[in-house]
């Protein structure tokens, strides 16, 4: 089941709100999906990039891109939470990634 979490109006479209939203989702193939245009309608409103869906039976995290692709985000954000929890930042993240070899 596909919920809506949260929406931020952003302005009107073609006669259609443009929101920066917040989904959850049971699986991956419940996200809305983009028309032949690239635009992605959910309940009736345009999603902006940036939008947002949390993936509740995998746990992902997925951002919706331009393109009107959901992009999987989760390593990201695994990432920058590991980041808060050390206390460092993302430069010295990236750094330290290089070093090991885990950046190319």
């Amino acid at each position: 089941m596909l919920y809506v979490k949260e929406k931020r109006y952003l302005r009107h479209e073609n006669g259609q709100e443009v929101v920066l939203a917040e989904l959850s989702a049971d699986t991956p193939d419940e996200l809305p999906e983009a028309d032949a245009s690239g635009v992605v309608i959910c309940g009736g409103d345009i999603l902006h990039q940036g939008s947002i869906a949390w993936v509740i039976g995998t746990g992902h995290i997925y951002g919706l891109s331009s393109t009107g692709e959901w992009v999987d985000q989760t390593f990201f954000a695994v990432n920058i939470a590991l980041m808060q929890q050390l206390s460092i930042g993302k430069l010295q993240w990236f750094a330290i990634k290089t070093l090991e070899g885990g950046i190319r």
